[in-house]
Order: structure tokens, then C-alpha cells, then sequence
């Protein structure tokens, strides 16, 4: 039966075949159409359209090689036929024998020079080889025999369009809309090649007409929306897209411009709806989960960021950006360990992720964990990090080690970078008074109080450093009383203020001061105990005395001051205790 089938398609093939000689032979006029049948029985003739006939059925069941064989065949018959020709050509083609293909394109051409498909065929070869110029010009002969080929004005205009020359897509387009002005998607490549050579306005004219007549031309509505992004009018461009959805309500293209203007628009709420649509519909989209994730962060909505990130990951765990964003998240949540495990990931995914290292170095300060502060800001500066705040907190981490030197040297280069650093000049200050440059000091605290004269630690280390040396004692107790006017209720500047008053003799005054420290300070504090007991000393009250002494060195055991005036209190009034009064 199979067997039966296959005759019976090669003689209807032959019968098309023969149809199709006819009626070439008739337009030529050499007979009309009721001789023209009986002209192409010769033997040769016939040989020739049954082994073509064998040949096309042979491509049907895929067998090129086969039906390679069987065009040769027929063109031995019928060396004069086209159309045998364009069909081996078209065998080849689909073997991947691109030359040879081209070269029975080229015998087809020749030998009729007004078959549209030889023509068309070695139009598309030319295109594939990049033989753009060439390819036209084959198109171009299509449209001679008809001016309203579709495929072949398309193809020229899709040439330009490859080669960046617009002008000449724009008249491609023009004459296929000529032909054929049905043909909408025309309307939108012509619109869109206008909007290549940046003339908005002929394009937004081309697509209003074009809605005019199509309304529903969601491609048209795309394209007008995108010009009107390009020109900054988000609000137009967003009604554009809008109405995209409304036609088609699972247009990802639509969904996807939509949450980026809406994002640009601030319109977080509806930016997250276009997102969470899009994810319904294409869960694979990893990028999409990453930007609904964000705006997940950026709303604060933790726990939802959080499981989009972590749906990214799972589909690629080696995603530098998803585990940046993690860390982020768990940032921010306060779990520090779990950030610091996805930016340590970052650093052993890109070892160049020069803000990984940065939030590393911070996340490990607020863990007080200095050593390893210095090894990633260390690494932040190695990969061009060099601003104030590395530096700032580079120095604090070495301060903790008490490594001064190089502290000093990490403010100091803070300092250069923004000479107008409080931070740095104060932070200096600390560090000059620990080194006894007592000089320095002072005109680095000075530098922070005159680029901020509002610096309350600045004004009160300042002040209690000049009472402690028992110097500038009226300038100390301005700056620290200025320090107290911004925070009243600061046990530690009201305990400096005491101290500039016993320095000065005014044991009452310092007495109430000390007092109201000690009720101000969160954490019992060793240094008010001891400067309470030496005013009690000096209001003529030992017992009291001892009693905050005693207190402070509790809190304080390693003290060998404290310890050396409960010893010469107790040994009596002549042993020592002297030495605390002011000179």
C-alpha cells in the first residue's frame, strides 16, 4: 500500500510538472494551451520531470542526497530548466553545501532571468553569506516581475536595516506599505526606523495613523511608548503601555517597560505588581526576581526580599549580585553573621568586589573584630578604595589594637583626602593626647571644634584635657559648659565640668556636678568614683572619700592610683593625700 501511495504522489508530481511546462510554453506563445500538453511528451522531456518529480518527493522524506541525485538527472534531461536548477540549489542549501548551492542559483538566474524564485533563493544565499549589496540586487529583480512582493521587499528592507542604513529602509518600507498598506507590522518597522534616525515626530505620526486605522496594534501602542520614554515622557510612555495590557493582559514586553518606568516614577507599589506578574508567568526569569527583590529591600519588606533572593541563588548559586543582596537583606535584619557569610561568598566568587570588602570591614567593626577590619579594608584600598570612611574606620579598627602609630597614619591620610574631616582631626586629637604630643593634640582638637564648633566630644575632650593638666582652666569650662548646652543630661561631660571646678578650687560646685554625673552615666564609672572621693577629701570627708575610692577601684582593680590614696588615707594625713589638692 505504502508502495502504491508513493507511485501515486511522483504521478501527480509529474502532472504538476508537466501543468507547469505547459503553461511556460503557452506564455511564450509557441502553442496555446490545448496543444501545449501534447508538446512536452518527449521521451527526454518526460525523463527530465520524473526524475524532478522523484526529487521533490525525495526532500519530503528528507532524503537530500537522493534527491541531489535525482535534479542532476532531470537537468541532464532538460539542461534548459530553471526551475530544476532552483530546486537543486535549494537541495544543496539544505545539505549545508552553500557553494555549490550558489552556484546552481546563479545557472538558474542566467538561464531565466524572470524566475522569481531563482532570483529570490539566490537572494537569501547572498544575505547569508554577507553579501548584502548583491542580495538586493536579486530582491530588487523579484519586484520587477511583481512590485507587490512581500517577501522580497521586506528582505531589501530588512538588507538596510542590517547594513544601518536607515534612509533607505525608510523607502523599502514605504514602497511595501505602497503595496501592501494592510500589512501593519510595515507600519511599525516603519515607524521604527524612523525613530533609529531620531525623528520622533514622523514616527509618533506614522504610529497614531497607524492606530487610527489599527487600533488594536499592541506592537504600535509598544513602539509609540517606547518614544516616548526616549523623549523623558514617562508619564505618556507608561499610558502607552498601559493599554498594551489592557489588550493583552500577559504581554511580558509591556509588564517588563512598565516596572521600570514605574520605578523611575517612584511608583514602587505598582513597579512590584508588574514584577510579581511577570514572575508568575516566567518563574525562571532570575533578573526579574532580583529587581522585585529589590524593591522588596527598598520597601523594607525584609522577609519578602530575602525569599526572592534566595529563589535566585538556588537557581545559580555562584550569582555575585543575588549574594551581595542577601547580605544585604540579613544586614539589615541584624544577622550579621549570616550577612557576613554571603559577602565573604561575594569575595571568594570575585575577589575584585571592591564593595564586599567594604561592607566586610564594616560588619566585622560593629562585631569588634579589628584584625579582621584591617585584612578587607586593607584589601578595599589594595583594589582603589581610597576615601575618607575607609580610612576612618581602618583607623579606629587600629586604635582598638592599640597599634597608635598606624592609626594615626590611617587619620592622617583620612585628613588629607577631606582636609575638612571632624571626624579625622578630632579622632587625631584622641590619639596625639595617648602619645603625650599634647601640642598636636590640641590643634587637631581645635581644627575639629572650628570645622564644627558644635562638636560636643571635641569640646569636652578638649576641656577636660586642659582641666586634667590644670591649664586654660576658663577656656575648659566654656567649652565643656558648651558641650553640656548640646548635652545637658551627659554624665561624662558633667563629670569634666566637676573636674575643671575642683581644679579650680570650687569643691561645692564640683561636688554637685560629680554627683549628678555618677546618676547620668549608664555604667558605673571608675573615673567619677575617684574624682568624687578627691572632692570629698578636699570638703574635709575622708570616710566618704574611702568610700568612693574603694568603689572605683572595685570597678577598676588594676588602679594604682586609687590604690596608693586609700593606702595613704589610711596611714594618715600626713602620708600623702596632699598630693591630690590643685597647686
Amino acid at each position: 500500500m505504502k508502495n502504491l501511495c508513493k507511485v501515486f504522489a511522483i504521478i501527480l508530481l509529474q502532472c504538476a510538472f508537466a501543468a507547469h511546462r505547459a503553461e511556460a510554453v503557452a506564455l511564450e506563445g509557441k502553442v496555446d494551451m490545448g496543444t501545449a500538453v501534447m508538446e512536452v511528451q518527449p521521451p527526454t522531456v518526460s525523463k527530465a520531470y520524473a526524475h524532478y518529480a522523484y526529487g521533490l518527493y525525495l526532500m519530503q522524506e528528507e532524503d537530500l542526497d537522493g534527491a541531489i541525485e535525482a535534479f542532476k538527472k532531470a537537468s541532464e534531461y532538460d539542461p534548459s530548466a530553471s526551475r530544476i536548477r532552483v530546486q537543486l540549489a535549494s537541495a544543496y542549501l539544505q545539505k549545508g553545501m552553500v557553494e555549490m548551492a550558489t552556484i546552481e542559483a546563479i545557472r538558474a538566474v542566467h538561464m531565466d532571468p524572470d524566475d522569481s524564485g531563482a532570483h529570490m533563493l539566490l537572494g537569501a544565499m547572498y544575505t547569508h553569506q554577507g553579501r548584502y549589496a548583491e542580495a538586493a540586487e536579486q530582491f530588487k529583480e523579484v519586484v520587477r516581475l511583481d512590485p507587490a512582493d512581500v517577501a522580497a521587499l521586506t528582505s531589501i528592507a530588512e538588507i538596510y536595516e542590517t547594513q544601518q542604513d536607515y534612509y533607505r529602509t525608510l523607502e523599502a518600507y514605504k514602497q511595501l506599505i505602497e503595496a501592501r498598506p494592510d500589512l501593519v507590522w510595515a507600519h511599525n518597522k516603519l515607524a521604527l526606523a524612523y525613530i533609529k534616525l531620531r525623528n520622533f515626530d514622523k514616527a509618533i505620526a506614522e504610529l497614531k495613523s497607524t492606530l487610527e486605522v489599527f487600533p488594536d496594534s499592541t506592537e504600535a501602542l509598544h513602539n509609540l511608548g517606547v518614544i516616548y520614554e526616549m523623549q523623558g515622557d514617562l508619564g505618556r510612555a507608561v499610558e502607552q503601555f498601559e493599554k498594551v495590557l489592557i489588550l493583552d493582559p500577559r504581554n511580558i514586553e509591556a509588564r517588563k517597560k512598565l516596572g521600570i518606568l514605574y520605578s523611575s516614577l517612584e511608583r514602587w507599589d505598582d513597579a512590584i505588581i508588574q514584577y510579581e506578574a511577570i514572575l508568575e508567568q516566567r518563574p525562571q526569569m532570575v533578573n526579574y526576581r532580583k529587581a522585585l527583590g529589590l524593591l522588596y529591600l527598598r520597601d523594607n519588606q525584609l522577609e519578602k526580599a530575602r525569599a526572592q533572593f534566595e529563589d535566585a541563588i538556588s537557581k545559580d548559586p555562584d550569582d555575585v549580585t543575588v549574594h551581595y543582596l542577601l547580605g544585604a537583606v540579613y544586614e539589615e535584619q541584624g544577622n550579621l553573621d549570616k550577612a557576613l557569610e554571603h559577602f565573604v561568598h561575594v569575595t571568594v566568587l570575585d575577589d575584585e568586589a571592591l564593595k564586599a570588602y567594604l561592607k566586610l570591614g564594616l560588619l566585622y567593626g560593629e562585631k569588634n573584630m579589628p584584625d579582621m577590619v584591617i585584612k578587607a579594608l586593607k584589601k578595599a584600598i589594595e583594589l582603589g578604595s581610597r576615601n575618607e570612611p575607609v580610612y576612618l574606620l581602618l583607623g579606629t579598627a587600629y586604635h582598638q589594637q592599640k597599634n597608635n602609630e598606624q592609626a594615626i597614619a590611617a587619620f592622617e591620610e583620612a585628613a588629607n583626602i577631606n582636609p575638612e574631616s571632624k571626624i579625622a582631626h578630632f579622632r587625631l586629637g584622641v590619639l596625639y593626647e595617648e602619645q603625650d604630643q599634647d601640642e598636636k593634640a590640641v590643634e587637631e582638637l581645635r581644627k575639629a571644634i572650628a570645622l564644627d564648633p558644635d562638636n560636643a566630644d571635641a569640646l569636652n575632650y578638649l576641656g577636660y584635657m586642659f582641666a586634667e593638666k590644670g591649664e586654660n582652666l576658663d577656656e575648659a569650662r566654656e567649652l565643656i559648659a558648651h558641650a553640656l548646652d548640646i548635652e545637658p543630661e551627659n554624665g561624662y561631660f558633667l563629670d569634666s565640668l566637676g573636674w575643671v571646678y575642683y581644679q579650680q578650687g570650687n569643691f561645692e560646685e564640683a561636688l554637685k556636678y560629680l554627683q549628678n554625673a555618677i546618676e547620668n552615666v549608664e555604667e558605673d564609672d571608675s573615673t567619677i568614683r575617684e574624682h568624687l572621693g578627691d572632692v570629698y577629701l578636699k570638703l574635709g570627708q575622708p570616710d566618704k572619700a574611702k568610700e568612693q575610692w574603694e568603689h572605683s577601684l572595685a570597678l577598676d582593680p588594676s588602679n594604682e592610683a586609687v590604690t596608693k590614696k586609700i593606702g595613704d588615707l589610711k596611714a594618715g594625713p600626713q602620708s600623702g593625700t596632699d598630693a591630690i589638692l590643685p597647686k
